[in-house]
């Protein structure tokens, strides 16, 4: 029989992936007790993972209604892509800096694989879990917890709003290039190089995200 420990956390991966992946929409409301049941999890658990939901904003926490997930308005994702193009060099660099084991690099490569084999297949949903994958290694490794904490939950208003426009936009074929060369600057141990490129990348995609909200009209995600 599981503890009450370990249901919570069951609870909270289980909502919170089903939020990522958008199968618990914006602007979602339901009570604990319609939680409890769809996850045949009991109230508790159930109530304190939304507590933990709700200190990530992902939802907020209504008094006798349950829990609304939060949309992701353009000022927001103004505000999350502007910080992640200034902590992800950050924390690109310092693990360049910091250095990574040959089994490391190893798993980031074999994630960098994933997301061109996903790309050649043309399966989306792969590469957006290969893409996220790849970025969660990185934190993984990361010495500094309290920024891999920060960009933790930047990446994950950022991967649910990759997941609300990854059919909008053409097949990521550079993007997966620059992770393939994300390893091999990581290997290298080029701090400057890495943190240029990791720039880059994430300017490219708030750009090409920005350009979809626009000519979708789309004010709320």
């Amino acid at each position: 029989m599981q503890d009450r420990a370990s249901l919570t956390e069951s609870a909270y991966n289980r909502i919170k992936s089903e939020i990522m992946e958008n199968r618990i929409p914006s602007g979602f409301q339901c009570t604990e007790t319609e939680l409890a049941e769809r996850f045949d999890i009991s109230r508790t658990p159930i109530h304190e993972a939304l507590v933990r939901l709700a200190q990530e904003r992902l939802i907020e926490v209504k008094p006798r209604r349950g829990m609304r997930v939060l949309p992701i308005s353009v000022d927001d994702l103004r505000d999350i892509y502007g910080l992640l193009i200034v902590l992800e060099p950050e924390c690109a660099s310092t693990l360049a800096r910091q250095g990574l084991s040959s089994e490391q690099i190893a798993q980031l490569r074999a994630a960098a694989d994933a997301m061109r084999d996903a790309v050649a297949s043309g399966d989306l949903d792969a590469w957006a879990a290969a893409d996220n994958g790849f970025h969660r290694l990185q934190l993984a490794y990361l010495r500094n917890r309290r920024l891999a904490d920060i960009i933790g939950l930047l990446l994950d208003q950022a991967h649910r709003v990759r997941m609300f426009t990854l059919r909008f936009r053409a097949l990521p074929v550079r993007s997966t290039e620059e992770h393939a060369e994300m390893v091999s600057l990581l290997e290298e141990g080029d701090a400057e190089g890495l943190a240029s490129l990791f720039r880059r990348h994430r300017e490219t995609a708030a750009r090409e995200l920005f350009e979809i909200l626009e000519r979708y009209d789309l004010k709320y995600l």
